[in-house]
This record gives structure tokens, C-alpha cells and sequence, in this order.
């Protein structure tokens, strides 16, 4: 069982010569990597949910699409989507229940449209980002970036 231990490198001629040879690896362009996310390009990207049935089965549920927390609602005969992260501590707007049009937060009773992803009469100033969706042939889409952004109103 006997561990071979590398030789010291003795000098720095030797470092270069085994870094010369060694050749770069093929993969992305660093250009690629540095390049801002498509939505601060001001570009739009509409990312496939599911089916319309695959969906009624699950609503409401949250989805992780490019950076945005979506949470996913069926009212009024329509797909809707609303950031799923509440304005006041955080909490999952999917797992409120919906009253109406507006979804209450299960951590704290804030609520929102779920058209508009601001609050009731009163409350809404504040607003929570409200996402468009598509129904085609192939299934549901959401579209990022939100249309309508988050909107905070210091308390």
C-alpha cells in the first residue's frame, strides 16, 4: 500500500512548460457566461407549463421559472399567474386560499389579485408581480419577465 508523493516542482521554467502544453478546454464563451440574464436585454422568453389538463390537476402550485418564484392559479375559466412571494414577510402566496379574486397568504391574511397582483380597495398600493400566460395548442405558457413588477411600499 505504498502512496506515491509528487516530486517538488524545482523551478518556474518547469510550471511554464506544463502549463504550455496543457490546452484549454472546449466549452462556452466567456462572452456567454458575463452576458446579462434575456429579460435585462429587454427581451421576453414564454417557458411551457403543461397541459390545461395537467394544470387543473395541480392548481394552485409555484414554479421556479429563470429567477422568478410563479405561483399558478385557475379563476374565472383562466390560467393566472402571480409572483408567489408575499410583500409583507415572504410567505407562499400558492398555498393561500382564494377568495374570489384574490388569494389570501397563508402566513399573514394579506391578500391579492390574482389579475392584478394588488390588493384589495385600500391595500393596493402595494403589488406582487403579475405574469402573462398563453394558452396554445401544445399547453400553458407564462412569459418572463412580469409585466406588471413588484411594487413595495415602505410601512
Amino acid at each position: 500500500m505504498g502512496m506515491t508523493i509528487p516530486k517538488p516542482i524545482k523551478s518556474i521554467s518547469t510550471v511554464k512548460k506544463m502549463t504550455a502544453t496543457r490546452k484549454r478546454p472546449a466549452g462556452i464563451s466567456a462572452r456567454i457566461y458575463t452576458a446579462p440574464p434575456s429579460e435585462e436585454r429587454g427581451m421576453t422568453t414564454w417557458h411551457r407549463l403543461g397541459t390545461k389538463s395537467e394544470l387543473l390537476e395541480r392548481v394552485p402550485f409555484s414554479v421556479k421559472v429563470d429567477r422568478h418564484a410563479v405561483a399558478v392559479f385557475f379563476y374565472d375559466g383562466q390560467f393566472r399567474a402571480i409572483g408567489n412571494t408575499c410583500n409583507h414577510k415572504g410567505g407562499p402566496l400558492c398555498d393561500g386560499r382564494l377568495r374570489g379574486e384574490f388569494v389570501m397568504c397563508p402566513w399573514h391574511a394579506w391578500e391579492y389579485s390574482v389579475i392584478t397582483g394588488r390588493g384589495p380597495e385600500g391595500y393596493d398600493e402595494e403589488q406582487v408581480p403579475v405574469f402573462a400566460l398563453e394558452a396554445r395548442d401544445d399547453g400553458v405558457y407564462v412569459q418572463t419577465p412580469p409585466t406588471m413588477p413588484r411594487k413595495l411600499i415602505k410601512h
